[in-house]
């Protein structure tokens, strides 16, 4: 497997020329009073990868939106309020159209 590193801001990317892409980003976890995820907003994505701007996920599963002017793409779980909002940093990966095929949240430090 042939694998090339870049820095990418203050991140650095790994390709393992499979076309897929990984990437360490920071994420809003949103947290409802059981400490259940509702949702994780996933920053500074979209101005790197700005075909994230027509996620189409259809109409089952989770609920994905983008805000260009946030940087961000939400991704909803489930109905609720959130109580508690953590920090995290976050794995992407990317196939090779720069779509978001899988993320990573490590949910306790």
């Amino acid at each position: 497997m042939n694998a090339e590193g870049r820095r990418a801001g203050s991140d650095f990317v790994v390709d393992f020329g499979a076309g897929v892409t990984v990437e360490l980003v920071d994420a809003v976890v949103d947290l409802d009073e059981f400490g259940d995820v509702i949702g994780i907003e996933i920053l500074g994505l979209v101005a790197t990868h700005p075909g994230l701007c027509s996620l189409d996920h259809g109409p089952s599963g989770p609920r994905v939106s983008v805000d260009a002017d946030a940087d961000a793409v939400y991704v909803r779980f489930n109905d609720g309020r959130s109580l508690d909002q953590v920090v995290r940093t976050t794995t992407v990966a990317f196939d090779d159209a720069d779509r978001i095929v899988a993320a990573r949240v490590r949910l306790e430090e």
